[in-house]
C-alpha cells in the first residue's frame, strides 16, 4: 500500500489529539469504551487524510499501567476494542498496527521483575491480535535490555512486528534516554526478526536528520513518526515541515513516516499531499 512503492503514511497522535478533543489526560485507553466514537471519529480523520497505517488507541494498555490505575482486569477488553476500532476507521483504506508502549520496569519504584513485565507484553501483544490487529509496533522505547524483552514477547503473537526507540541528541549524536544508539537498536531488531526499526516522539525534528542516517545503515526499512515538538512545549514543527521531510524521504530507506506527539490530521494530508505531488 505504500505510495509509489516506497513509503508508506502512517497516522499522526493519537493521546495528545484525544486530549484535545476533550479526553482525561489519566488513561487515554480507557476511551475506546467510554468514549469509543471519539476514538473511531479521529482515526477516521486520519484515514480521509491519507493515512495508509494506523496505529491502535492502547499505548499504555498493558496489565501494569492498567492495574496501577485500578483497571487491570480491562487489559484484554481494552486491546481488542482498540484493534476493532482501528478496524472499523480503516474500513479497508488502511492497514492497522497495535501499538504497545513500554512498561519503564527499571524505572519504576519498585522496579518491575523480567518474568512479569514479559508476561505483560505477551499478554497485550495477544489481545491486539484477538482483536485483528496484522502487525504489531513497540515504540517510544529508551531501554535496550527492555526492548529486548519486549521482542521476545511479542514474537509469541504469530504476527509480525517492528520496534521503534524515542532519541534524542547528545553531543550531537542520537541517543535514547537509557542510553542507546540507533545502531544497538538496529542490531536487536535485526537478530529478533523485527519487520522494521525506527525512531519515534522525542525531540521532534530537531537533530531528526542524524537519527535518520544512523538507522539508515539497518538492514530493516526504517520507521519514522517524529514528534511536532517536545510534548508540552510549542510545537516547534509545522504540517508544511513535515510534507517538506516527507519529499525528501520518499526515495530513501525510510518505509513508514507519520506522526507523534502534538501532530494532527493536517500534518498527515501534508505529508500525503506532498508525496502526491513529487
Amino acid at each position: 500500500m505504500a505510495r509509489n512503492g516506497t513509503l508508506t503514511v502512517v497516522d499522526g497522535a493519537i493521546g495528545t489529539e484525544l486530549i484535545r478533543l476533550g479526553a482525561e489526560a489519566s488513561c487515554i485507553e480507557l476511551e475506546n469504551v467510554r468514549a469509543p466514537l471519539r476514538v473511531l471519529e479521529l482515526a477516521r480523520s486520519y484515514v480521509e487524510a491519507g493515512a495508509e497505517l494506523l496505529r491502535t488507541n492502547s499505548f499504555q494498555a498493558n496489565r501494569i499501567a492498567l492495574e496501577a490505575r485500578g483497571v487491570g482486569e480491562d487489559v484484554i477488553g481494552l486491546n481488542r476494542r482498540a484493534a476493532e476500532l482501528a478496524l472499523e476507521a480503516a474500513r479497508g483504506r488502511a492497514r492497522i498496527t497495535g501499538s504497545i508502549g513500554p512498561i519503564g520496569m527499571r524505572r519504576r519504584s519498585p522496579a518491575i521483575e523480567a518474568e512479569r513485565a514479559r508476561a505483560a507484553y505477551a499478554e497485550q501483544a495477544a489481545a491486539l491480535v484477538s482483536g485483528g490487529a496484522a502487525l504489531l509496533l513497540l515504540e517510544t522505547f529508551v531501554d535496550l535490555d527492555e526492548a529486548e524483552l519486549a521482542l521476545d514477547a511479542i514474537a509469541e503473537s504469530g504476527v509480525p512486528y517492528g520496534i521503534s526507540m524515542s532519541f534524542d541528541l547528545v553531543d550531537g549524536e542520537p541517543q535514547s534516554l537509557g542510553r542507546a544508539t540507533p545502531a544497538e537498536l538496529s542490531a536487536l531488531a535485526e537478530a529478533r526478526g523485527a519487520l522494521f526499526v525506527g525512531a519515534n516522539c522525542g525531540t521532534g525534528l530537531l537533530g531528526i536528520e542524524a537519527t535518520i542516517d544512523a538507522l539508515s545503515k539497518s538492514r530493516l526499512p526504517v520507521w519514522l513518526t517524529p514528534s511536532a515538538g517536545v510534548p508540552g512545549t510549542v510545537p516547534s514543527a509545522t504540517a508544511a515541515d513535515f510534507a517538506r521531510l516527507a519529499a525528501r524521504l520518499r526515495d530513501g530507506n525510510v518505509a513508514y513516516f507519520g506522526g507523534c506527539c502534538g501532530t494532527d490530521p493536517s500534518f498527515v494530508r501534508a505529508i500525503t499531499e506532498s508525496l502526491d505531488n513529487c
